[in-house]
């Protein structure tokens, strides 16, 4: 009967995340169906490149960018939702965040009890209105979840498990979840390089050798298990090069600035990147500072517990911060993970100030409903970009243009000079040349095909942001269109050229 009654409870909770998720990434996230389309750059290019994926485009190869290939994949997948639109991302936005509420609910029961479930939609609000949530649909969005599950695992086993071993199958789970993080970005791997060194150190301790080796292995068994698909798509597709270049290489020795600087400088540069982000989300980076130091001081955590933490969070740190000259807000977002931390103590804090927050049935369900609606009109109010909910999506450079661009039967486009800015998007156009937008990367080829695409007359309309054609390129295009439009803050003007 209880297990009944557990299996009962799960599902609501499961519910209850799925709402804060649902109701506050709508008011939050462009992808949403409440704006007009999401504008943002790197969502346009995950988007493009899923969908030449479904298309048949080998990654890398015959379609460029240099994120991981499962962030891909889940854009491709997308697509097949809807094609034209941002909703199908949408959704799929709402299950990751439904799954991290979820593994943050629960972490936070370990810290402070059942109180943990108005933490939820505190948490929610908190990293939805935050300034590294930026426009929603970062690859660091993704990944929340699956560092929120093995942080929860990893303060669980260190909390209520050790000394007894971790068990192979919750090692191997976790290898899953890092190797699902190296093929979406491996920049963020620092979190779990650390959670398997503190299990490995814990095995140590207990001065059990063997386990401590083994249960590395059986960790990069489940992260090789993820690499398993990608070895083959690109084995058959004869593209290993092509993943290794695109992939590897391209982001170590090519991406923003890659020239040599001093030890001093890197260290300098890390600092100020850690201090940046914690001042520009000053909605939930108290809340980090704040739970952090009261679990590391607190009695209530063994030494290994706060070790532990503190290694996470270091190598957390080092691998997102270290050595990025080019900062982007949304790196910080994975920060936000420990900031479940902070809502747990806050919690702690408001039930011996006698704050009624242990109330049940009735009074319980009305009050989370009242909380859910506050979150809402605090999402609102707070979000970074809620000024565009309802916009016409006619009143959209990238919609004016994809009117003229339906004139043509079966459009060729180029996003020529700029990051993809929506137009494949709008347009419902995959384009059929590997370089089809710009990237943070130094790589001449890239520059060249686009160029060569224009001087030739490749694609039948071309779209320039912030600079016109000129010279020998006007000997293929014509002008057919222009529009000024704002993008994070600044106004570009758009010039859209037609194949004479």
């Amino acid at each position: 009967m209880s297990a009944i009654q557990g299996k009962s409870t799960e599902w609501k909770k499961w519910l209850f995340c799925a709402a804060t998720a649902g109701l506050f990434l709508t008011i939050c996230t462009k992808s949403s169906f409440l704006y007009p389309l999401n504008d943002w750059v790197d969502a346009n290019i995950y988007f493009t490149m899923g969908k030449a994926m479904m298309n048949g485009r080998v990654l890398y190869r015959d379609i460029y960018d240099h994120k991981g290939p499962l962030l891909y994949l889940i854009h491709g997948l997308a697509s097949l939702i809807s094609y034209r639109t941002f909703f199908g991302v949408y959704l799929i936005e709402i299950v990751a965040f439904t799954a991290f509420l979820r593994a943050g609910w629960k972490l936070m029961e370990l810290l402070c009890g059942r109180t943990a479930v108005w933490g939820v939609p505190v948490l929610a609000a908190l990293i939805l209105t935050s300034n590294s949530f930026c426009h929603g649909d970062s690859a660091e969005e993704l990944c929340l979840p699956l560092m929120m599950w093995s942080l929860y695992v990893s303060v669980r086993y260190m909390k209520e498990e050790y000394p007894a071993p971790m068990g192979y199958g919750t090692l191997f789970v976790n290898g899953v979840l890092a190797g699902c993080i190296l093929w979406i970005k491996y920049t963020m791997l620092g979190f779990h390089f650390a959670w398997m060194m503190m299990i490995f150190f814990s095995c140590l301790l207990r001065r059990d050798f063997k386990r401590s080796i083994v249960s590395c292995l059986v960790f990069l068994g489940g992260m090789f298990a993820t690499a398993v698909p990608w070895l083959i798509y690109f084995g058959v597709n004869g593209a290993l090069g092509d993943l290794w270049r695109g992939y590897v290489y391209d982001n170590i020795f090519l991406y923003g600035d890659s020239d040599p600087v001093s030890a001093f400088a890197v260290i300098k540069s890390m600092v100020k990147n850690v201090l940046d982000a914690f001042l520009a989300n000053w909605k939930y980076s108290p809340f980090i500072v704040g739970g952090v130091l009261w679990f590391l001081i607190s009695r209530k955590q063994k030494a290994l517990e706060k070790w532990n933490l503190a290694a996470i969070i270091v190598f957390t740190t080092l691998g997102i911060c270290w050595g990025v000259v080019q900062w982007q807000p949304y790196y910080a977002l994975v920060f936000s993970l420990f900031a479940s931390f902070g809502v747990a103590a806050l919690l702690l804090l408001l039930v011996r100030l006698r704050i009624p927050l242990k109330t049940e049935g009735r009074r319980r369900s009305v009050a989370l409903t009242a909380m859910l609606a506050v979150g809402v009109v605090f999402c609102y109010l707070t979000g970074n970009y809620t000024d565009q909910i309802g916009r016409d999506k006619d009143t959209l450079v990238q919609y004016q243009f994809a009117s003229i661009v339906k004139e043509t039967e079966n459009a060729t486009l180029l996003n020529y000079g700029f990051l993809d800015g929506g137009f494949y998007t709008a347009c419902g156009i995959t384009p059929q040349f590997t370089y089809f937008t710009t990237a943070n990367i130094m790589l001449p080829a890239l520059y060249e095909e686009q160029e060569n695409i224009v001087m030739n007359g490749l694609v039948d309309y071309v779209v320039t942001r912030g600079f016109e054609l000129e010279g020998d390129q006007l000997r293929h295009y014509a002008e057919v269109a222009s529009q000024e439009s704002d993008y994070e803050g600044i106004l570009y003007t758009y010039h859209l050229y037609k194949r004479r």
